[in-house]
């Protein structure tokens, strides 16, 4: 047996191990501790959110902006874990509150592998979440969309994207 062998000195807490691993799963994210100026923590998407479709995301999310990145600020939490503080101008609101300019906050720097990657300057229609009180980056790097210099996304124009965004919010209302 792997976790509770009459022969394991730990015997009757054969549970605390699978417990430990499995609590995580349980509640499908990981948090970074909050930072020093008091933020709450950046979730991560790891959990359903994920592995949502498109639709689903565009659904689950609080807001939908287009804007241009104005600032990229680095911080460290607590922990000296980094996280990243974004200042996008606001240029259209597809859903959401009205607002000129919104700071979304991101863990990492920007350099590991699962990092959602900005640049300042860059244009770009964003899945925002507000579950923690603070915007954050709905469904990770499957949230965040390049909006090249002819208006387009991915090769389609920046209009019919935000119609075919506006069709599953429409039909989300039915």
């Amino acid at each position: 047996m792997l976790f509770n062998s009459t022969n394991d000195k730990r015997k009757g807490r054969g549970w605390l191990l699978p417990a430990a691993l499995l609590l995580p799963l349980t509640l499908g994210l990981a948090c970074l501790p909050a930072s020093s100026d008091g933020q709450q923590p950046v979730a991560y998407p790891t959990g359903p959110i994920a592995n949502a479709t498109f639709e689903q995301l565009v659904a689950h999310s609080w807001a939908i902006f287009v804007g241009n990145v104005d600032n990229i600020m680095l911080s460290k939490a607590d922990n000296g874990q980094p996280y990243r503080s974004i200042a996008l101008n606001v240029e259209q609101i597809v859903k959401g509150e009205s607002a000129s300019q919104v700071v979304i906050r991101t863990g990492g720097d920007g350099a590991g592998a699962g990092d959602v990657k900005f640049s300042t300057g860059e244009r770009v229609l964003v899945l925002l979440d507000k579950g923690t009180g603070q915007y954050t980056i709905d469904g990770g790097v499957k949230g965040k969309f390049s909006i090249d210099g002819n208006n387009k996304i991915n090769g389609t124009p920046l209009p019919d994207f935000i119609a075919q965004i506006n069709n599953i919010l429409s039909k989300q209302k039915k």
